[in-house]
């Protein structure tokens, strides 16, 4: 494993601080911060826009696998304000960044924390999970991840709990969730991606 930082010499250091942007969901705008390590950086992606819109209101407890910059997160956040929210991704560059998004729109009291598979959260401790699995890894294609989210949501799900998963047209993944949850329906779909709720059997 290697950690490498690098800096430009001939940036201005007065523009050190990271970018960020203005964005919206459901027509509620928020700063957005951006990280070149971090997934669709300077925009919000089609898929997690979905999954982020189509959020449903819960109490309890919530997390957002796989943060990213933190745009399902200020979805889950502000569409369920009293849920204790946690937020985890494998990439450090992103649990920075879902932090400073967190900052910049003044939400706080959110657990956003690196993990690759929530292994060190109890089973059976959230109501909701929200997950855009991952198929790439590196310059490839590669389902494996992907899988085993999914696989841990279930763990990490009390009974009765909902996953909410959005996956692209090259993410067949529905074996994966019938092994898994009780029951799997589709709430939203679009030419390219479609948002499955799976159910955690009681």
């Amino acid at each position: 494993v290697r950690v490498v930082r690098a800096t430009r010499g001939d940036d201005d250091p007065a523009s050190s601080e990271p970018p960020s942007l203005r964005v919206s969901l459901s027509d509620q705008e928020f700063t957005l911060a951006g990280h070149p390590a971090v997934f669709s950086d300077g925009y919000i992606d089609p898929a997690t826009q979905l999954l982020a819109e189509t959020l449903p209101v819960i109490k309890g407890n919530q997390l957002d696998f796989g943060c990213g910059s933190g745009v399902v997160t200020v979805g889950l956040v502000r569409r369920s304000p009293a849920a204790r929210t946690t937020a985890v991704d494998a990439n450090l560059a992103a649990v920075a960044t879902t932090r400073r998004t967190l900052q910049l729109n003044e939400l706080d009291g959110v657990d956003v924390r690196g993990s690759y598979f929530g292994e060190e959260l109890p089973d059976r401790s959230f109501d909701l999970v929200a997950c855009y699995p991952p198929f790439h890894v590196g310059g490839g294609v590669n389902h494996a991840v992907g899988k085993r989210m999914l696989a841990a949501a279930a763990r990490l799900l009390k009974p009765g709990g909902l996953l909410h998963v959005v996956l692209s047209s090259a993410q067949a993944y529905e074996g994966v969730l019938h092994e898994h949850f009780h029951e799997v329906v589709p709430l939203v779909a679009t030419d390219r991606h479609r948002v499955l709720v799976g159910r955690r059997p009681r």
